[in-house]
């Protein structure tokens, strides 16, 4: 009688015939050489070492976040804008700083209203028109960290912004805003803004072209 031989492999499957160990060991010998082409195909021919895929490193450093603004942002207040908030007859304009969702700038602008004597009220037909936003113009140089800051109220008087007009330009209504530049006080650790006039065509005589726009209550009620 004809004895059966068995081979038994590591993974515990059992070969009864040396043509079922060729067949196997022919089969592992093909998965080694299919890995083999895989690995060297990620690789350099002359250096060996892993290439880099431009399309995908592409497609990282576009997902990469970025760096976000370190600056307070120059703000315009519109013509249109100015003469919308001066038509409701008031006294002050008081701006509050505000944080846009639908913008990545983290900078904040400022929010514009018009107030009268008093607080009296205004009650406007649109009440999207008492107030308007201002519009990012260029980075500043004042770094939005760092500091210890009050973001607090400002305000300034319709008074003032009307005398800047004339003594910037011989006709005070051909402009085409009111840039708004940001100013940290070290001293009262409040963010401010000195505002000008774009453009501006009188020479200086004799005149401050600019205004700065004030703390509101309570900062300036101390």
């Amino acid at each position: 009688m004809r004895r059966q031989q068995y081979i038994v492999c590591h993974n515990g499957i059992t070969l009864n015939s040396p043509q079922q160990m060729k067949a196997s060991v022919y089969f592992a010998l093909v998965v080694l050489f299919i890995l083999s082409c895989n690995s060297n195909a990620d690789k350099d021919t002359a250096t060996g070492t892993p290439k880099t895929d431009s399309s995908v490193t592409a497609k990282k450093d576009s997902m990469v976040a970025q760096p976000p603004a370190t600056f307070f942002y120059n703000l315009k207040l519109t013509k249109a804008s100015f003469d919308i908030l001066d038509s409701y007859k008031g006294t002050q304009l008081v701006f509050q700083f505000y944080y846009n969702a639908s913008t990545a700038n983290p900078s904040p602008i400022l929010a514009a209203f018009a107030m009268k004597a008093k607080h009296e009220s205004i009650n406007p037909a649109d009440p999207n028109k008492f107030q308007k936003l201002l519009e990012y113009d260029t980075p500043s140089t004042v770094p939005l960290t760092g500091t210890d800051q009050y973001l607090g109220d400002l305000q300034g008087s319709t008074v003032e912004f009307k005398q800047l007009k004339k003594d910037c330009n011989v006709d005070p209504e051909k402009y085409d805003y009111f840039l708004f530049t940001p100013m940290y006080n070290a001293t009262d650790k409040h963010i401010s803004y000195v505002v000008s006039v774009v453009p501006t065509t009188k020479p200086i005589v004799f005149v401050k072209q600019n205004l700065s726009l004030n703390p509101s209550p309570p900062f300036s009620a101390q």
